[in-house]
């Protein structure tokens, strides 16, 4: 399997992880309660690498079972309903906030 194949989608996908992780840590910091800032912090630090973690298992997992394409596919469908799943729970907080004159 020639790996230059995947770059098109591997580039893209670095760039924006390396986007995407300060951007969600500021948005976090800027959502979480006063006196709670640290405590979020920490699950948001938790769960990222317990993400990392399990993301490298299931990358393993599924380079045995169909190779680097299996490895692409699964995390497309991961990250779709992460999306879907973040999407669905911004709105339900934002459709419950006071509104704000």
């Amino acid at each position: 399997m020639n790996i230059i194949r995947f770059l098109p989608i591997l580039g893209p996908a670095g760039i924006a992880t390396s986007a995407l992780v300060p951007s969600v840590l500021a948005a976090v910091g800027d959502r979480a309660k006063e006196g709670k800032k640290g405590a979020t912090m920490g699950l948001y630090s938790l769960m990222l690498s317990l993400g990392i973690a399990l993301g490298e298992l299931l990358a393993g997992f599924a380079s045995a079972l169909g190779g680097l394409p299996t490895v692409l596919y699964g995390g497309s469908v991961i990250f779709l309903v992460a999306s879907g799943l973040t999407f669905f729970l911004l709105w339900r907080v934002r459709k419950n906030e006071p509104k704000t004159p």
